[in-house]
C-alpha cells in the first residue's frame, strides 16, 4: 500500500524540471518585473550564472515527487486522473498558498504570485499524473 515507483519519482521530477524552466521562460517579463530586477540586472545575473539553482531545482522536485508518490500510495489514486487530482489538492492547498502568503507580504504584483505560486500547482497536477498512471510493482490494476 505504501509502495513507490523509483522510476516514476524520477521521470516525474524531471519532467516537472523541465516544464518550469518553459513556464518560468515563456511569463520571464512579469516575472523578472515583479521581482523588481532592471534589464541590466537580469544580465549581470546571466553572465555570472552558476549551476546550483538548477540542481537545487531538480533535488527539491525529486523531494516533491517522492512526496507526491507516498501520498498517491496512501490514498490509493492509481491512474493519471486521480494522481492528477491529489497533486491540485496538494499543489493548491499547500503549495500556492503557502508561497502567495509570504508573496503578498513581500508585496508583489498579483501577476508575479500567480506566476510565482502558480507553477507549483501547474507541476504537482503533472506530477501526480505521470506518478498515478505508473504503478508500482505489486499494485492491482
Amino acid at each position: 500500500m505504501n509502495k513507490v515507483n523509483p522510476g516514476a519519482v524520477i521521470v516525474a521530477a524531471i519532467v516537472d524540471w523541465l516544464a518550469q524552466a518553459g513556464w518560468f521562460t515563456a511569463f520571464s517579463a512579469i516575472y523578472v518585473a515583479g521581482l523588481g530586477l532592471t534589464p541590466q540586472q537580469v544580465e549581470e545575473g546571466k553572465a555570472h550564472m552558476t549551476p546550483w539553482p538548477y540542481v537545487i531545482a531538480l533535488v527539491a522536485n525529486l523531494v516533491m515527487a517522492l512526496v507526491l508518490a507516498k501520498v498517491i500510495a496512501w490514498v490509493g489514486e492509481w491512474s493519471a486522473g486521480g494522481g492528477a487530482r491529489v497533486g491540485l489538492i496538494l499543489g493548491l492547498g499547500i503549495a500556492f498558498t503557502a508561497m502567495a502568503t509570504a508573496n503578498v507580504f513581500e508585496q508583489r504584483p498579483l501577476s508575479f504570485i500567480l506566476i510565482s505560486a502558480g507553477y507549483p500547482v501547474v507541476g504537482c497536477i503533472i506530477m501526480g499524473a505521470i506518478l498515478g498512471a505508473w504503478k508500482p510493482k505489486g499494485i492491482a490494476a
